[in-house]
């Protein structure tokens, strides 16, 4: 069975929910869970981004990296953007 798939069928409000998690847990000192939360993002962007779908998860990731002074959330972010 195709993951993908999988993810498509829950709940729209239930995806939005966890995609605002994870995007909140970019800013944890953590690193190995912001790879972890990272490589998360990615998935979801590479399910969703061509079916136009999440199409702002470059502009919230671009958006952090401009307004924020955090360099743990600057560094999160960068590395999400790496992973997708």
């Amino acid at each position: 069975i195709n993951i993908s798939y999988k993810w498509l069928d829950l709940d729209s409000n239930l995806r939005t929910d966890i995609k605002n998690n994870l995007l909140s847990t970019l800013g944890t000192n953590n690193y190995d869970l912001v790879k972890l939360v990272s490589a998360c993002i990615s998935s979801i962007t590479k399910v969703e981004f061509p079916l136009n779908q999440w199409k702002n998860i470059f502009e919230v990731l671009l958006n952090v990296l401009n307004s924020n002074k955090d360099l743990m959330f600057i560094r999160s972010s960068l590395t999400a953007i790496e992973y997708i």
